[in-house]
Order: C-alpha cells, then sequence, then structure tokens
C-alpha cells in the first residue's frame, strides 16, 4: 500500500495483510501528514517519509512546515516488523521519483512505544538527527532503535536522551562517514546490536556515551570502525 501527496490526511483505517518486511509494506510519502485512523501492516513495514528532499521530520510535537509525528498518531500504528521515518534511497512512484530525505531529524517532544503497536523505530537522514527539547528525560522509548545520519547524531551540547534495550547508530550516510559526532544519553541498560540492518555503532568523530543507570560515561574516537559496546560495557560494569 502506496499513499502520496504533498499533505495526507488519514481519516478511514489502513490495513495490510502483510506477511514479511517487504511483503505488504505501508508507504506513506508527504511533506504533512494527519493520522487520524489505525495503520496496521501486520508482519510487514511502516515506511513513512517526506515528499520534498530537505523537509525536516519532527518526532513528538506538531511543527509547522515539517513532517510531524506526534505521540497520538504513533498510537495508531501497528506492525511486527519496523517503523522507519526516512530513507536510503530514492523511490520510483508512477512516473515520478521520491527523493532521498537531506533535512534533519528533529526529536521536539518525547514519544514512547510502549502505547503503541510496534516495538522497532528506525530514523534515517543524511542530515542530522538532534534533540529539540528541553528537558533531559527520554526522547525516545521504544525496544530497538536504529539511528542513521550524515552530519550527526545529537551534539555535545545537547545529546539524544532515549531508553532502548537495543541500539544500532551510524553517522556515515549517503555512503561514508561525514560530519559531526555521535551523543547518545541511554536511561538504563543497554545492548548494542543490529537493528533494521544497521550493525553496531559506527562513527568518524567524537562518540560520547552516556549510561546514566549505572554512571559510566566513556567518550572514544571512531572512523569507520564498527564498535561491539554491548562487550566493551561488560567489561567495565560495576
Amino acid at each position: 500500500i502506496t499513499l502520496k501527496s504533498t499533505s495526507l490526511t488519514i481519516d478511514s483505517g489502513i490495513t495490510s495483510a502483510g506477511t514479511a518486511a517487504t511483503v505488504g509494506e505501508v508507504v506513506l510519502i508527504q511533506d504533512e501528514i494527519a493520522i487520524n485512523a489505525a495503520v496496521n501492516a501486520n508482519a510487514a513495514d511502516i515506511n513513512i517519509r517526506p515528499l520534498t528532499a530537505g523537509t525536516e521530520i519532527s518526532l513528538g510535537k506538531d511543527e509547522t512546515g515539517e513532517l510531524s509525528l506526534e505521540q497520538s498518531e504513533l498510537d495508531l500504528l501497528t506492525t511486527s516488523s519496523i517503523v522507519r521515518l526516512g530513507a536510503l534511497g530514492t523511490l520510483a512512484v508512477g512516473a515520478s521519483t521520491v527523493p532521498v530525505n537531506t533535512g534533519n531529524i528533529n526529536l521536539a517532544g518525547a514519544v514512547d512505544a510502549v502505547t503503541t503497536g510496534f516495538s522497532t523505530l528506525s530514523l534515517i537522514t543524511q542530515s542530522a538527527i538532534l534533540d529539540d527539547t528541553v528537558a533531559e528525560a527520554a526522547d525516545i522509548t521504544v525496544t530497538n532503535l536504529a539511528l542513521q545520519a550524515g552530519t550527526g547524531i545529537g551534539t555535545i551540547g545537547d545529546d539524544l536522551n532515549i531508553t532502548a534495550d537495543v541500539l544500532a547508530a551510524h553517522n556515515d550516510l549517503p555512503t561514508t562517514a561525514s560530519a559531526g559526532d555521535v551523543h547518545i544519553n541511554n536511561i538504563g541498560d543497554l545492548m548494542i546490536g543490529v537493528v533494521d540492518s544497521v550493525d553496531g555503532v559506527l562513527c568518524c568523530g567524537m562518540l560520547s556515551w552516556t549510561r546514566v543507570l549505572r554512571s559510566l560515561r566513556q567518550r572514544v574516537h571512531f572512523c569507520t570502525v564498527v564498535v561491539d559496546w554491548c562487550v566493551y560495557m561488560r567489561r567495565v560494569r560495576r
């Protein structure tokens, strides 16, 4: 199921008999969206991406001129696979081609997957993924989280605050590490693994990591190196 429009409003439920990630997937393409009814992909992916390359994506708050998804809209999404915001490649729809998104992804308000119908969230942009909230509480709470960017994930002055069980994060789009660092603050125990085919943590620049529960903080510089932090953190856990 693919829906494409400059502005998309979903007032009637969408159900796909999805049997695998790309079999029966739901693809929503627009620069503005309002989800007022349930979207159920069963075992297939739900992909939400901008129509225009530079349109920014915001989570947790309705931001003018951005592809915004509030908590109440996320609560209407159901899949045992992945909810994916942004995309790695272009997409042909009819006679037109939807470009790769190059606008930032802004965490504008807290979102929690516990009230949704999914447990895996993937955020993709060739620009940056940024914390746009004031509080230092978790911006994203989800079981499995994948982050892919090209110009940074969080900043040294405002890291991403998350609560996840499994995380994978690469700052290497479009093809190699570009610019910016990775700064993530995870609240609670965490396993670095594979989420949405993203394996481990890859960063060219500074990797700043905070585990609040254990008061453990490490800074390491990496360049095109995948780091298995679950092994490293077991050695320094106390």
